[in-house]
């Protein structure tokens, strides 16, 4: 009798792996958050795995919020969130990122993260309790928790000589059935000694010897909701040299799938239902915000031609997060929205091209907008200066200079333009924490020289100038002797 179910479950399951498409690329989400205010924006860079979902755990269950392409670019996706009480979220597309569960104990029902819907009446031997409605997971930092819910009759294991088995399946998501993968299956089921018993089981091939029993698993019958949860202990899995062969736990990918089957002794395993393939990613992905700093721009280059103008700036965060807002004005007109051009690496400088813009020969102002949170927008002007005297068309940015950069025990702020004062000097360190702030004066003389104390580290430093109109920053290295 052990070889006949050994063989039907191994068909069964290869079958799944030929319909589900499973070498398809999937990569990592990383996440970023802006500001944690009330409501925060979160992008999500997906390469090729497109997260269509924000998933976050409220009021007892799992929502879902649509994700956005970001402003034109083709890498990312965003929405806007409100804080998560709980500090955990996923996401759902192409690849699924489940909650992570961080508590002792069972995780709750409204945790699981759907997996799949299954319709209902599709089971073979038309079996309430084989057909399978729909499932669920979530894991924690030692197991993986699944949740399969029937279309009623409970989860009974067999009666007489007719059994019934339930078993989520994990395998290589880049897995083939010319492969011959090694799949992995927490069984539920009857107890026979010595032929067939519920736990974790490796299933490696045909043979009698090919159903290996890995370790026990934990099983809860809710028979009131018709829902089976299951789970294992992950390092179980970490412990076999076949599953490592192909488990990566720095990018822990897995695919799964849930089959139900009525084994008898003389027909053997019988798949009664199948659910679709999922592509999973197992891992945590923690709902916190970095130590904001005062995002850094510059300009790069600026002309004027004719009747267009065309700018291209340096955005830099040292959050990693890319920006709520990055726009430019033109004297009145409607903000235009910049897009970035690769590499997306907002840690460091990423440039920003306005292309040809057209404007009116006398136009006066472009106002460079941008913000990391949506809330405090910082402000760059770059002036018209060209005249039918200047043959080089340039303008010129009105702003502030620091020199020298390096600096060690002092530092300079100067400005060729007066109309700025009065205005207020802040510096922060690279932790987003304010080292010097001086309020300056209508009469001030430039440059303002401002004493560095040696109790502050080498490192970035930012300078932020605050008008009655504007926001200006810039920035420093200072270094310590």
């Amino acid at each position: 009798m052990k070889n006949k179910p050994v063989l039907l479950i191994l068909i069964l399951i290869t079958g799944w792996i030929m319909r589900s498409g499973l070498a398809a690329e999937a990569r990592n989400n990383e996440v970023f958050f802006s500001a944690p205010n009330q409501n925060n924006q979160i992008q999500v860079l997906h390469r090729s795995n497109i997260a269509t979902e924000l998933l976050k755990y409220q009021n007892g269950t799992v929502n879902g919020l649509p994700m956005a392409q970001y402003y034109g670019m083709v890498d990312w996706r965003n929405a806007t969130i409100q804080v998560p009480t709980y500090p955990f979220i996923g996401f759902r597309g192409e690849q699924i990122i489940p909650l992570f569960w961080n508590e002792a104990g069972t995780p709750p029902a409204g945790l699981y993260t759907s997996l799949t819907s299954d319709p209902v009446g599709d089971n073979l031997f038309n079996l309430a309790n084989l057909d399978i409605v729909s499932t669920a997971m979530t894991f924690s930092e030692d197991r993986i928790y699944f949740s399969i819910q029937n279309n009623g009759g409970g989860f009974p294991t067999g009666t007489g000589f007719t059994f019934y088995s339930y078993m989520p399946i994990i395998v290589d998501p880049d897995a083939t059935a010319e492969s011959n993968p090694i799949v992995y299956g927490l069984m539920y089921t009857t107890t026979v000694t010595g032929i067939i018993s519920p736990g974790l089981y490796k299933i490696a091939g045909t043979g009698v010897n090919d159903l290996v029993f890995l370790a026990p698993i934990v099983s809860t019958v809710d028979a009131v909701n018709n829902r089976l949860v299951l789970s294992c202990s992950i390092n179980d899995l970490l412990n076999d040299s076949d599953f490592m062969q192909w488990y990566n736990p720095d990018n822990p990918r897995v695919a799964t799938t849930t089959i139900t089957s009525r084994i008898t002794l003389t027909g053997g395993t019988q798949e009664a239902d199948i659910t679709a393939s999922s592509n999973v990613l197992l891992k945590p992905i923690p709902a916190i915000y970095p130590d904001l700093h005062e995002p850094i721009i510059e300009v790069q280059s600026a002309a004027f031609e004719q009747s267009s103008i065309s700018i291209a700036i340096s955005y830099q965060d040292l959050d990693g997060t890319i920006p709520w807002i990055v726009e430019i004005q033109i004297d009145d007109q409607e903000p235009i929205p910049l897009t970035p051009i690769p590499p997306f690496e907002f840690a460091s400088f990423v440039t920003y091209s306005t292309g040809n813009i057209p404007v009116a020969t006398d136009w006066v102002v472009a106002t460079i907008r941008y913000s990391d949170d949506g809330m405090n927008i910082n402000t760059l002007n770059v002036y018209n200066t060209s005249s039918n005297d200047d043959e080089s068309n340039t303008p010129v940015v009105k702003a502030f200079t620091v020199y020298p950069n390096p600096a060690r025990n002092e530092l300079n702020i100067d400005s060729v333009d007066k109309s700025f004062l009065p205005h207020t000097v802040s510096i922060y360190n690279a932790k987003g924490q304010r080292i010097f702030r001086q309020q300056v004066a209508k009469d001030a003389a430039y440059p303002l020289h401002i004493r560095l104390d040696d109790k502050h580290i080498s490192g970035l430093y930012i300078v932020k100038i605050e008008t009655q109109e504007r926001t200006f920053t810039n920035k420093f290295i200072k270094i310590v002797e």
